[in-house]
């Protein structure tokens, strides 16, 4: 971690903590126009959060975590390319032994 000026902080410095947590924040911040976004949003609505059963909550994090990590920084954009379906179909075929999880992914 670094000062403003570029020099480096320590740890046990405020400004240490200060720069960490902001640093930590930007990390979790789903960049804007990328599947992860939506994922995102979905998870701060209403329709997510309103779910009563915290165990079906705990369901939907879990495929929506496959999602992020296989596809999270693909561009919003290309879901409007046909191609982006097979890409999702050749995932979810990867799941074959599983064919539960896949559905539910």
């Amino acid at each position: 971690m670094k000062a403003e000026d570029g020099t480096p902080l320590q740890p046990g410095d405020p400004a240490f903590h200060i720069a960490y947590t902001a640093a930590h924040a930007a990390r979790r911040k789903p960049t804007s126009g990328t599947l992860f976004s939506l994922i995102a949003a979905f998870k701060a609505s209403s329709e997510f959060t309103g779910i009563r059963s915290e165990k079906t909550k705990q369901d939907y994090r879990r495929y929506l975590k496959m999602i992020e990590d296989e596809f999270g920084a693909m561009p919003i954009a290309a879901l409007e390319d046909k191609r982006a379906r097979g890409k999702f179909k050749e995932w979810r075929d990867t799941m074959a032994d599983r064919p539960r999880t896949a559905d539910y992914a």
